[in-house]
């Protein structure tokens, strides 16, 4: 149970703990539940009505809880949604490019063999490396006249799998342009974040974020 405490028609605090003591005077420090009515009428206390609170959008606006109101002779809870800064919501909309583009960059990647038909996935930073260093050896084969020559993997799945240097080299090279392509556009994002100056800037900013 929530309730208000009230002087004179004036909201003076909110009691969130219905069992913690406070000092209502020099004579009395118990919890609401110990007080009798005519007590709480006294200290002017009021079971506060809850109510849903209103829907914001986390990187644009804060919502809070306000000051209790008297609606209709109830003392009511009261929330306040106000926009953030430009500086709060870059902060926030950096924070998320940021998150977003380590999941996209690290999750999981899933290359098929087309050989004997299995499948190694690269799930971490590590593994990142391992794309390249693999890229780098195919090339390398490639460059020398060997593409048949095969190159195994050991992945974190447990086994072994071989794939054709001509044919690891195609798959990652395709790799790297999509990441290419995701590295670009974050950063673009990234940028447009930092540079914007108002609020229709940062929308368009968060827009196209979100669309990534």
């Amino acid at each position: 149970m929530r309730y208000a405490q009230v002087n004179n028609g004036t909201f003076v605090r909110h009691i969130f703990n219905e069992i913690e003591n406070i000092e209502w005077d020099a004579d009395n420090k118990c919890s609401v539940r110990k007080l009798t009515d005519s007590q709480k009428t006294a200290f002017g206390v009021f079971k506060l009505k809850l109510v849903t609170p209103p829907e914001f959008s986390p990187l644009s606006q804060v919502r809070e809880e306000g000051d209790a109101v008297l609606i209709g002779g109830v003392w009511t809870q009261n929330w306040t949604v106000t926009s953030l800064s430009i500086d709060a919501r870059q902060t926030l909309l950096l924070e998320k490019a940021k998150k977003q583009k380590n999941a996209a960059f690290y999750s999981n990647v899933t290359i098929p063999f087309p050989s004997d038909d299995k499948e190694i996935h690269f799930r971490n930073e590590l593994d990142r490396t391992n794309i390249k260093d693999k890229w780098s050896m195919a090339k390398s084969l490639m460059d020398s006249g060997a593409p048949e020559t095969q190159i195994s993997f050991r992945p974190k799945d447990g086994g072994k799998v071989f794939m054709r240097a001509d044919q690891l080299f195609s798959i990652f090279t395709t790799i790297a342009i999509e990441k290419d392509f995701l590295f670009n556009a974050y950063a673009d994002v990234i940028f447009d974040i930092r540079a914007a100056s108002d609020t229709d800037e940062l929308d368009a900013a968060e827009t196209a974020l979100n669309a990534l």
